[in-house]
């Protein structure tokens, strides 16, 4: 009896407490390409364009949450991490992702990709200088940070899966992406509000928008893509609670909006514009 008890308990162990075995998404590395090989500046062209909102400004909830003062428990309110940044005058939307697809990489303008780093503290992920988003080439490395006072993590999910733990406020582990898409950064260690977004890249046609909406993709080579654009959702479409406390101890935004356009690429500026609209931004 003495051996069938441990038996099944690395059994149940195995399985799991309802039963169920689980496993991480199997992905796979990308194979080496041959990148800017072809690249020709006299075959290329400009894209530019802008980002703007319709209709009613967005009301977006700001995140509320308790958190342990030197007085006690305090209420303590930020700005919604997933807020449009609108400018008022033009309307263009400053907090827009926007990118191209189907680039030849061998034909790609040559690239020089910055450090990346992400940082973790009580209440946000931010990248370099405080960035929302932040970009990496396929195989590059991003620096991954906490500086909270006490054990801390940073989950990943989508073209990444992990979940990174820091011992204490000094730790910073660096992190390689080997599979180009987006990733999902959130916290795993109780400050449930905050997301960052990680877009891994085989070719620098990624940028942001900037305070006013604006975008710009120089040498890019002659041809015909498809030009999405990216924003985040502040809508919160669950939450899951302690069942002790009551408190949140972990949320999901509803799903970003994305949208797509065709652009055929010319030895010149070709002009593509987005809209943006209250109705767009769904609750799941």
């Amino acid at each position: 009896m003495s051996r069938i008890v441990p038996a099944l308990f690395v059994l149940s162990f195995a399985l799991g407490c309802d039963g169920l075995t689980y496993s991480r998404p199997e992905r796979t590395q990308e194979p080496q390409r041959e990148y800017g090989t072809q690249f020709d500046s006299a075959k290329c062209g400009t894209i530019s364009g802008m980002v703007t909102w319709v209709g009613d400004m967005p009301i977006v909830k700001p995140v509320t949450f308790a958190k342990l003062g030197a007085n006690g428990l305090q209420t303590v309110t930020l700005p919604n991490p997933n807020q449009p940044v609108i400018d008022v005058a033009s309307r263009g939307v400053g907090s827009a992702v926007v990118y191209l697809t189907g680039v030849d990489v061998s034909r790609a303008k040559p690239w020089s990709a910055s450090d990346v780093s992400v940082e973790l503290d009580d209440e946000r992920i931010a990248f370099r200088n405080g960035a929302r988003y932040g970009f990496v080439p396929v195989g590059g490395a991003v620096a991954l940070n906490s500086t909270r006072k006490t054990i801390s993590g940073i989950r990943a999910r989508g073209a990444a899966y992990f979940t990174q733990m820091f011992p204490n406020d000094s730790s910073s582990v660096s992190r390689t992406f080997s599979t180009s898409g987006h990733v999902e950064l959130t916290s795993a260690s109780g400050q449930y509000w905050t997301i960052g977004d990680l877009f891994v890249m085989d070719h620098p046609y990624y940028t942001t928008t900037n305070a006013t909406g604006h975008f710009e993709f120089t040498d890019v080579p002659t041809g015909t893509y498809t030009l999405q654009c990216w924003h985040p959702n502040g809508n919160i479409a669950s939450q899951e609670r302690d069942p002790e406390t009551g408190s949140v101890t972990r949320q999901k935004y509803a799903t970003a909006v994305e949208q797509t356009q065709p652009v055929t690429v010319e030895n010149k500026r070709t002009e593509v514009h987005f809209t943006l609209r209250n109705e767009q931004f769904p609750m799941r």
